[in-house]
């Protein structure tokens, strides 16, 4: 199940706002996906399934965290923290991102098997030796 996060607060019981999207849909630049699976995610680990949250940057998906959960009622607090940094992050980013509004929406489920693990480096100065 993928779930776009709307509204965040990093504190525990906080705001978590989340609507569910079809796997056929489409997802933007500056979006905070949560999936929500059965099975291994990933990253090894014990449980019978996981979350991951990712941020959609340009029209690449990053995984920015991922766990193995045992209960899936669990998931909103796992992830909660996360997704706020990453709504954040991407809200600061669009700040500095003259082309944020000229990406082209991209498939999720295409944009799902692309997935890569991390948080992209902004292109800048090199920094000194």
């Amino acid at each position: 199940m993928w779930l776009l996060a709307t509204a965040v607060q990093a504190d525990p019981g906080g705001v978590f706002t989340v609507e569910e999207i079809p796997a056929e849909g489409s997802c933007h630049d500056g979006d905070v996906l949560v999936r929500v699976a059965e099975g291994p995610g990933i990253l090894p680990g014990p449980g019978s399934g996981h979350v991951q949250v990712c941020a959609v940057i340009g029209s690449a998906m990053y995984l920015v965290a991922e766990w193995p959960v045992i209960d899936f009622a669990d998931w909103p607090e796992l992830a909660r923290p996360t997704a706020a940094w990453a709504m954040g992050a991407l809200i600061e980013r669009a700040e500095y991102d003259p082309d944020a509004d000229q990406y082209e929406p991209a498939i999720l489920r295409d944009a799902a098997g692309a997935m890569t693990p991390g948080w992209p480096v902004p292109a800048g100065p090199e920094r000194p030796d």
